[in-house]
């Protein structure tokens, strides 16, 4: 989406990108053409003393390119082109499956958090079952005890569980 978009690494990738498609175009050009000046018979003599008769001659140069330069610049800048795409391309990927990472990580947390809270609900019944069955003198006040340090434990590891998937 638009999101994805503005982090740096895929911003960056694009950029490249964009860069690349500039020195591709710029590649398919011709060389410029020159323009030449030429003044001779600056130092002359007698009557011809100074700049008055020197013969000044003016020339368009247009350099041209021998032995397939042309087209290998053009293949260079696409080459960068395509790399430059392949990178953006690779950014964007290396995004998605941490997004995709996280997302996964979430999901675990989220079920390891219930299926704590579970547990700390059965070992509060298993306490309120203890306390109730000291109070009838079925078992020792051990019992019950070892109870409570079992629901206390649950709790714990419950809202433990219950933050890092907050997180």
């Amino acid at each position: 989406g638009s999101s994805l978009t503005q982090l740096p690494s895929v911003a960056a990738a694009s950029a490249g990108v964009d860069a690349a498609t500039a020195a591709r175009r710029v590649a398919g050009l011709r060389p410029n053409p020159e323009v030449q000046a030429q003044v001779e018979n600056v130092a002359g003599t007698g009557v011809y003393k100074g700049l008055r008769s020197s013969e000044t001659t003016v020339g368009v140069a247009l350099p041209l390119e021998l032995g397939g330069k042309r087209p290998a610049r053009v293949a260079l800048a696409t080459a960068r082109l395509t790399r430059a795409q392949i990178q953006a391309e690779i950014a964007k990927a290396d995004l998605r499956l941490r997004i995709t990472q996280l997302y996964i990580e979430a999901a675990a947390a989220e079920r390891r958090a219930e299926v704590l809270s579970e547990q700390a609900g059965i070992a509060n019944n298993a306490f309120r079952v203890s306390s109730e069955r000291v109070k009838a003198g079925d078992v020792g006040p051990i019992e019950q005890q070892r109870a409570d340090v079992l629901r206390i434990n649950a709790q714990i590891a419950a809202d433990s569980a219950a933050r890092q998937a907050q997180a």
